[in-house]
Parts: structure tokens; C-alpha cells; sequence
């Protein structure tokens, strides 16, 4: 009998300690982390009852299990400590998450065409393609140039302010090629300083302000010629395009242009309009281009009705006092024929379209692009 109470009673404190157990080791858990060391499974005692205890105490809280080295054992070790590496500063995450970038997103062919073998003229552009075909640009006027350090350009006619704002220039083109005035009165254009025709002005014109018309890269002087009619003018790789749009048939149709000439280069009068020499050699010219209505503009119905009128003016013509102090000055007259001009039925505008050109220029531009 003494034997079977000793049993009991030993099976007594076994479920008691058990029971008790779980509630100890949760307060003693969250000490963990910061307490190293070893853990008691029970209370103060000799080793003898630490470890009978020990061995009684053997299920723990599943968060108790995953916390400790050894759950069997009644005493355990905090487990070691994780190696966090640190995050990396601002600068190293930006340079790694380009890297990442440039390897995830790098295009296994280039956006822009593989041009090879490239050669150049000022008129044309060819270059061997990826695939080996030899590929072609050719235009009848100059439209490529090569810039101060060597590389062929193509001339952009998108007129962009000066950095004073004073005059507007084309936006790739060579340097000095062309100047437009901001307003129409005095040299409305100046053009390469070192080709034969220095500037340009246009008689009796207003200081009007002149508008940009960027689908045409053209600037508009509105009603700045005599009788209200626009002044336009178009830059070119080659020098520009000047036209008058007459508004009604009570404006005048005649009207005078003056050219700054560069020493010794003179004006004569020919069939077509007025050349320009320079040691007996044609280097420009100013002559009659088309003249036509709105009607025959709009519906393009057929070539224009009449041809613009160039000639030189009188030799005792005046050059007005705001020009004298140009010296080798040449006065020129555009006008349309009176009889076309004054025709019933006539639809204005008018328009009246004379050709500047240097005398290495053929024909307007024209583009042909082909590949074989």
C-alpha cells in the first residue's frame, strides 16, 4: 500500500507541475530574446528536482517549440542571433535598381536604324541597312550639311528665337546662314556674311511684328507692306523664300525690295529677273516666280495664272536714308502684270511668289528615299 500512495502521489505532483507549467513559461518567454543564459523548466531547487521537473514538463506551447533550441530539455539555449544584412544606402539602391533595369529592359535591337557605310553629298545620304540592302535619301536642292566638327547635318527650317530674342534662325542649320528680323521694317533678313548677298529689305514696310507659323516654318509679317498685305518668309538650307499676299484689289500690286550687297558683287537685268555677279560669274539671282489667285490656290486647278515681274529699278531711284549707310545697295521691283491683277472675277488674295536662289540651286526640294 505504501507503495501504490508513492505512485500516486508521484503521478499527483506529475499532473499538477504539468498543469502549472505552461502559465510559468509564458512569462518567462518573452525574456528570452534578451535573456541569455539558461532556462529553468520549474522553480528554485536542487538539480535533482530541476530535472525531475524537467522530465515531466515535456509538451510546450507550439509558439514555446518554435522559440527554443530544445523543447524535451528543461533548461534551453535563446536561439543564435540571424545575420540581417543592412539595407543599402540611397545611392547604392538607386545604382542597383538601374542595374537591374538596364538588364531587364535593354532592347535586343536599337530604336534607331543601323545605318553602315554612311556617305554624304549635300543633296543626298546612303548607308548599307542591317540586313545588308544598300538604302538611299536624295533630294534635288542642298538640304545636308557638314557642321564645324565634321558631321552631316539635315537642315531644320523650325524657326526658334536667338538667346537675346532679338532675331529668329532656323534650328539646325550652318552658323550665320540666316537671320530674320523680328519686325518687317529695316533688313528684315541677313544672310551668310560671306556669300554674295548680305541682307535684305523691303521698301515702306511697318515695324510689325512678325508671327511664327510653325506647321510651315514660316514667319508672317501681318500687314506690314504697303496697302495691308502679309510679308512671309521661309528659311532654306540655300538662303529663302519670300511671298506677298495681297488682300484686295485696292492694294497696290508693285513693290520694291532692297539688297545689301557684298564689294563687288553687282546687279544686272535679265529676261527672267535680276542676276547677281561677282567677278563676271552669276552667284545669285532674283527672278520671276508664279503669281496666282486664291481660286486657282486653293483648288489647285492648274498651273498659276500670270508670272511675277522683276526688273530693276530706274537707275534714279533713291536709296531711302535708313539704307544709305549700307554701302552697294541694289533696288529691285516685284510686281504682278496690271491687266492679270485688275481681271474681273479675280479671288483675292493674291499671291505674288518671286524665286531667290544662289546660283548652284536647280529646283525647289524634293525628296526620294528607295532602297534595294
Amino acid at each position: 500500500m505504501a507503495v501504490i500512495a508513492r505512485m500516486l502521489s508521484v503521478i499527483l505532483v506529475g499532473v499538477l507541475s504539468a498543469s502549472l507549467l505552461p502559465a510559468a513559461q509564458a512569462q518567462v518567454l518573452p525574456e528570452l530574446p534578451s535573456t541569455p543564459g539558461d532556462v529553468s523548466g520549474g522553480g528554485t531547487g536542487d538539480d535533482d528536482s530541476a530535472e525531475g521537473q524537467g522530465e515531466q514538463a515535456s509538451p510546450l506551447p507550439d509558439s514555446a517549440d518554435d522559440e527554443l533550441d530544445d523543447p524535451t530539455s528543461g533548461s534551453a539555449e535563446p536561439p543564435e542571433s540571424a545575420s540581417v544584412p543592412e539595407p543599402p544606402l540611397p545611392e547604392e539602391a538607386a545604382d542597383a535598381a538601374e542595374t537591374v533595369q538596364e538588364q531587364t529592359t535593354q532592347p535586343d535591337a536599337p530604336d534607331e536604324p543601323v545605318m553602315l557605310n554612311e556617305e554624304w553629298t549635300e543633296a543626298t545620304h546612303s548607308w548599307t541597312t542591317e540586313t545588308g540592302h544598300r538604302a538611299y535619301e536624295a533630294y534635288t536642292a542642298p538640304v545636308f550639311f557638314e557642321d564645324g566638327e565634321g558631321v552631316w547635318r539635315k537642315f531644320d527650317g523650325a524657326l526658334v528665337g536667338s538667346d537675346d530674342g532679338a532675331v529668329l534662325r532656323p534650328r539646325v542649320a550652318p552658323e550665320g546662314l540666316i537671320e530674320l528680323s523680328r519686325t518687317a521694317d529695316d533688313w528684315a533678313i541677313r544672310l551668310d556674311p560671306q556669300g554674295p548677298v548680305l541682307a535684305v529689305s523691303y521698301l515702306d514696310a511697318l515695324p510689325t511684328g512678325g508671327v511664327v507659323d510653325v506647321a510651315l516654318d514660316t514667319l508672317r509679317y501681318p500687314a506690314a507692306l504697303p496697302g495691308g498685305s502679309d510679308l512671309l518668309i521661309r528659311t532654306s538650307l540655300t538662303g529663302y523664300k519670300d511671298t506677298v499676299s495681297i488682300p484686295n484689289a485696292e492694294s497696290p500690286n508693285r513693290f520694291r525690295v532692297a539688297f545689301q550687297l557684298a564689294d563687288g558683287v553687282s546687279a544686272h537685268q535679265t529676261d527672267a529677273g535680276v542676276d547677281f555677279h561677282s567677278g563676271g560669274v552669276v552667284v545669285a539671282s532674283y527672278q520671276g516666280g508664279l503669281v496666282f489667285d486664291s481660286a486657282s490656290h486653293d483648288t489647285s486647278a492648274g498651273p498659276a495664272e500670270s508670272w511675277a515681274v522683276v526688273t530693276l529699278a530706274p537707275a534714279d531711284s533713291v536709296v531711302p536714308l535708313q539704307l544709305a549707310g549700307d554701302s552697294n545697295v541694289a533696288l529691285v521691283d516685284i510686281a504682278v502684270d496690271d491687266e492679270w491683277f485688275e481681271a474681273d472675277g479675280r479671288v483675292f488674295p493674291v499671291f505674288l511668289d518671286p524665286e531667290f536662289e544662289p546660283y548652284d540651286q536647280e529646283q525647289n526640294a524634293t525628296c526620294y528615299t528607295y532602297a534595294n
